[in-house]
């Protein structure tokens, strides 16, 4: 960044709308996809995301109304034999799907959350990329399995629904892969791994 005076001069930072850091530079174009997917991913944990009836220890059904990362702990946990199901034997297959998406979800929006400050540096190092650009397409499809897995434990009979937490999520990813195929220019050039 040059230096000027109090009034700056053409070409300087404050000339052009954006703010000259040490290696990076923060301008609209960087900054707010950053942002609006840390928005994403906050809105998406902390929306409803599962609805789920099972029995508990005292054999009492319980209908659970969970935020993403304890359904997916509940997911993980439950026992099938504790879900009030009509066809207990394909519960597990079920489960499995549905975890599957569910997982997905919360190692996406870990990564996401970790990683978005890449998306505003100069040079983006290649090993913050891609686990960025990974956590894109694991948030864009995990409502895959998830959709997947509701519909057979519906058809198991099994007593369960999805909250809205699944679609900023899923945006969160859209936005990620678009920034990180927008920032793929940005790459570090320096030979190795």
């Amino acid at each position: 960044m040059r230096t000027a005076g109090l009034h700056g001069a053409a070409g300087t930072a404050r000339d052009t709308g954006r703010v000259q850091l040490r290696g990076v530079t923060l301008t609209r174009g960087r900054v707010v996809p950053a942002a609006v997917s840390v928005v994403l991913v906050g809105l998406g944990a902390l929306l409803p995301y599962l609805r789920m009836q099972y029995l508990d220890f005292t054999v009492q059904v319980v209908d659970a109304r969970l935020t993403l990362f304890p359904a997916a702990t509940l997911v993980r946990g439950v026992d099938p034999q504790w879900l009030p199901a009509a066809d207990p034997a394909r519960l597990p297959l079920a489960l499995n799907v549905f975890n599957l998406g569910a997982s997905m979800h919360q190692i996406g929006a870990v990564l996401a959350v970790l990683l978005c400050w890449a998306l505003v540096v100069d040079e983006i190092n290649k090993f913050f990329w891609w686990p960025l650009h990974l956590a894109g397409w694991v948030l864009a499809l995990g409502f895959v399995p998830l959709w997947a897995g509701l519909a057979m434990l519906r058809s198991a009979g099994v007593v369960a629904g999805l909250g809205v937490g699944w679609v900023p999520l899923t945006l969160a990813g859209v936005v990620i892969l678009v920034s990180t195929f927008r920032a793929h220019a940005r790459l570090d050039t320096y030979g190795g791994i």
